[in-house]
């Protein structure tokens, strides 16, 4: 694929199987994207959130 293909390539999921569990490398390539990700100011004014345990899903919840 190319940047095009891939950009392109987005949907919105409605829910989310929570025996499936996203791998510490996929995590490090998403943050990686996130902190990359050109901003107006520069700045990048937002935060990621990685939220593994049971326990800090809840407190990741309620930060939105």
């Amino acid at each position: 694929m190319t940047l095009i293909d891939n950009l392109n390539w987005r949907h919105a999921v409605k829910a989310y199987d929570p025996s499936k569990k996203v791998s510490e490398e996929h995590i490090a390539q998403i943050v990686e994207a996130a902190r990359l990700a050109p901003t107006s100011s520069g700045l990048q004014p937002f935060k990621v959130l990685v939220c593994a345990m049971p326990k800090s899903k809840k407190n990741c919840q309620k930060a939105h």
